[in-house]
């Protein structure tokens, strides 16, 4: 990446993957070579980029003689060689519901929302934020004041907050570490038969000492950026399709009205009988 540059004489050259550089140097003279690489995209996590230095000289005025002793000959002793790992950053997301997503939920129930995010990656994540949008929750359901909470691989953390409809929680992941935050929500009293509580959760992560590296952030459950669970109310009113309904009273008036029909036919009968 650019030109290899040096503090004195001339550049140096780079020939199948070895840079060298040339020139003379007098007691006590020192030289500075500079240089960059841009690690390629794609890259995997577990490649080192290792880089070492050799060095020898001879003297100008016994060419045939010894050579000239030196710290580095063969790049692998204590400062002249560099090892580097290749990062890469990851964030999973999982996120469950009790009643579990799909479920039928009645008015007056509660709601207990788990999310969980794990840094899959193998650089510490120094910013974390995980946004889980209520919009389609809070509009038929009250979120429980005090319900919210955060652990952070089991111990206690910052619990998250909320503002309007979105809640939210930051902070630092280590390698490896899990923040898991719950928080209940209570269906309200009155609201609409087969209507939806659905809310989803997302999340961005910085890598340390690499924030312009995009943190990948999967969702374990759906293999996507966002995690989703989805109750459904019932309210146990059921619709009607329509028609002719004969009451219990109107059944029983007709049957009275039958029964005196027949009284009445019995007194003439009676009748007709004395009158003869």
């Amino acid at each position: 990446m650019g030109t290899p540059t040096a503090s004195a004489g001339d550049p140096p050259t780079i020939a199948n993957n070895v840079m060298t550089w040339s020139g003379p140097m007098d007691p006590g003279d020192t030289v500075v070579i500079t240089y960059q690489v841009m690690v390629n995209t794609g890259l995997a996590a577990d490649v080192t980029l290792t880089n070492g230095v050799t060095a020898y000289g001879s003297d100008n005025s016994n060419r045939n003689g010894p050579a000239i002793p030196t710290n580095c000959t063969t790049g692998t002793e204590p400062g002249c060689t560099t090892t580097l790992d290749t990062i890469e950053p990851g964030l999973l997301l999982t996120k469950i519901s009790n009643p579990p997503t799909g479920s039928a939920v009645k008015p007056g129930d509660t709601v207990t929302y788990t999310v969980t995010g794990t840094n899959t990656g193998n650089t510490d994540l120094d910013s974390v934020t995980l946004t889980d949008d209520l919009s389609k929750v809070l509009d038929k359901a009250v979120f429980i004041t005090g319900s919210a909470t955060a652990t952070v691989d089991g111990q206690p953390a910052a619990a998250p907050t909320i503002q309007g409809t979105q809640l939210t929680w930051t902070g630092q992941l280590q390698i490896g570490q899990a923040v898991t935050l719950t928080y209940q929500v209570q269906v309200n009293a009155t609201v609409a038969n087969a209507s939806v509580l659905m809310n989803s959760v997302t999340g961005v992560g910085t890598a340390t000492g690499f924030p312009d590296v995009p943190v990948p952030v999967v969702c374990e459950n759906t293999n996507s950026p966002v995690c989703s669970t989805t109750e459904i109310i019932d309210t146990g009113v059921k619709a009607s399709t329509g028609g002719s309904v004969v009451t219990s009273t109107a059944a029983g008036l007709g049957g009275l009205g039958l029964m005196l029909l027949g009284g009445a036919l019995v007194l003439l009968r009676k009748r007709a009988v004395f009158a003869k």
